[in-house]
């Protein structure tokens, strides 16, 4: 199943890189939705609790399904998750992406290589200067 079209910029947009960054290290944590719910992402992103989470199990489910078509070992794939960052192109919302998934990557208790990895792909692709990483973790 390839991945549902959403309108770019939208928050549909921003939540599907939330979600995938999310789908890293191959789980989804409550925990991490709750890091969402405490900083107020629905409001930010424009979507309530339910939406922002029929997203997220839209995408889980399509990079299921593509792990399980390219025999894959890892479940975010990376032209995806590409694909999701392609769809955020203003500034503001990528700096909230980002920020999101600063907030929501650690809520488990670590931060693996995987999602050490998204973070990187972020900064790179959308080329966040550092002046926007440092707004973010703040």
């Amino acid at each position: 199943m390839p991945m549902q079209p959403i309108a770019c910029d939208s928050p549909a947009a921003v939540a599907r890189v939330v979600a995938l960054a999310m789908m890293a290290d191959a789980s989804f944590h409550p925990c991490e939705v709750d890091a969402l719910e405490r900083v107020q992402a629905w409001r930010d992103m424009g979507l309530s609790r339910p939406q922002f989470l029929a997203v997220a199990s839209r995408a889980f489910e399509e990079q299921m399904q593509s792990m399980r078509r390219h025999d894959r070992a890892r479940l975010l794939d990376d032209a995806a998750l590409d694909q999701a960052l392609d769809a955020v192109t203003e500034p503001a919302l990528r700096q909230l992406a980002y920020r999101l998934v600063v907030e929501v990557l650690p809520a488990d208790g670590r931060l693996g290589a995987a999602e050490m990895a998204v973070l990187q792909r972020l900064l790179d692709r959308w080329q966040l200067a550092d002046a926007a990483l440092a707004h973010a973790l703040v």
